[in-house]
């Protein structure tokens, strides 16, 4: 029984995500088309240049955090934002 309410927090919360991305693209900011990038570019690079963002420039390895996928439903990381 623990094992189905586990599985139902996860569709719930698998739910609320999906919820969220679709609120997301329906905001006009969101599909708003920027002409000049530079100050995206420079933040980018701040961000990615940061001590700790290391972890964030590459893709995760599933192989290296076993159960990513499952927990992960919309895996984002600094080169694919760029």
């Amino acid at each position: 029984e623990m094992e189905i309410e586990k599985k139902a927090k996860q569709v719930k919360l698998s739910f609320e995500k999906q919820q969220a991305l679709l609120t997301l693209d329906q905001n006009d900011e969101y599909h708003k088309e920027h002409t000049d990038t530079t100050i995206l570019l420079a933040l980018w690079k701040r961000i990615s240049s940061h001590r700790t963002s290391a972890v964030f420039r590459k893709p995760v390895d599933p192989a290296m955090a076993p159960g990513y996928k499952e927990r992960i439903l919309f895996p984002i990381d600094l080169s694919l934002i760029r």
